[in-house]
């Protein structure tokens, strides 16, 4: 049982990490397209 509730609470996190990664990287683009015109 432990092991399962390991794997969700992983799961969890990584999608909570990709959502974030995601905003962070849409941020990073909207600055760099800023820069260059």
């Amino acid at each position: 049982m432990s092991t399962f509730i390991w794997l969700a609470l992983l799961f969890i996190v990584m999608f909570w990490l990709v959502s974030i990664a995601e905003m962070l990287y849409k941020h990073l683009f909207k600055k760099k397209d800023q820069k260059e015109e």
